[in-house]
């Protein structure tokens, strides 16, 4: 089974001046639109509707882990 992710409800986000520098990538905040009209992707899925690398979608998805905005299942 390939790894998803999944886009934290709003209520469950802390906005803080790591997570809205998080915010201030385009790609980034694209990746959580996607994940919010899916409720859940893998990283290849979301590389093909991105049109990005899946090297570039991870490394994304890593600093929105890391901030609290997506979770790996």
């Amino acid at each position: 089974m390939r790894n998803s992710c999944d886009f934290m409800p709003p209520e469950e986000i802390i906005i803080d001046k790591d997570s809205i520098d998080v915010l201030s990538s385009d790609t980034r905040v694209a990746i959580l639109k996607s994940l919010d009209s899916t409720g859940s992707m893998t990283a290849t899925r979301l590389s093909e509707v991105l049109n990005l690398s899946k090297s570039t979608v991870h490394e994304h998805l890593t600093r929105l882990a890391e901030a609290g905005f997506v979770k790996k299942r």
